[in-house]
This record gives C-alpha cells, structure tokens and sequence, in this order.
C-alpha cells in the first residue's frame, strides 16, 4: 500500500499536474482559442442544420400540395372510362405513395445535398488554407 502511495507521489511530482510546468508559452491560451472557435462553428451548425431542415421542409410541403391538388384535379377530370379501367385504390395510392417518394426527394434528399456538398467545400476550404 505505501509503494502505491509513493509511486503515486513520484508521479504527480514529475508530471507536475498543478498546471505550473508549461513549456509552450502561451500554449494554453492558444488552445482555449481553438477551442472557443469549435465552439462557435459547433453552434452555428446546429442552427444552420435546423433552418436548413425547416425552410427545405416547408419547401416540399408547398410543392406536395400544389403537386397533389393538380394530380386530383387530373383525375377528376378523366372520362368515366378512365375509372371503370383503373382499380379504386390505385387512385388514392397514387395521390399518397408517388407524391410521398416527390415529397422525400425535394425535403430531406435534396437538402442534405446540399448540406453534404457545403461541407466537402468547406472541408477543402479550410484544408487549402491552413485556418
């Protein structure tokens, strides 16, 4: 128990854990600024992220109604041929089913695009220049 204790002691003594034995001088503040600016970029991706998901969601949802407001419309105006040809669900899981697979592409695929294609830029940005 006691060579634990000294060893322990040894240690703390030679690594000098207190903060006291920096041999950078002002390693420490250049760190905390590092540090402050992953901060700052950490907090303007989450907002960014989320404007990006709202206004890109909003988007589709403009786009899927204007979408299924015409495809009903479409339908509404075929021939009475039209309906004795075509099954009764296939009309309802064609306003839901393929304005749904418009809805994903516009909303998460296509913002995520271009979340993806902003952040290899800047990755290459700040790989070029050394920030």
């Amino acid at each position: 128990m006691k060579k634990n204790f000294f060893l322990i002691i040894i240690i703390f003594s030679i690594c000098n854990f207190t903060g006291t034995n920096y041999t950078i001088p002002g390693f420490q503040s250049t760190v905390i600024q590092q540090v402050d600016y992953l901060v700052a970029i950490g907090c303007v991706s989450i907002l960014l992220g989320y404007v990006q998901v709202a206004f890109w969601s909003m988007s589709a949802e403009r786009q899927t109604r204007a979408i299924r407001q015409n495809l009903f419309r479409s339908i509404l105006r075929k021939e009475i041929v039209y309906f004795d040809t075509h099954k009764t669900g296939e009309l309802n899981t064609k306003l839901t089913d393929d304005v749904d697979k418009i809805h994903d592409g516009i909303g998460d695929k296509l913002g995520s695009t271009a979340q993806f294609v902003a952040t290899f830029i800047t990755g290459l940005a700040l790989g070029k220049f050394n920030i």
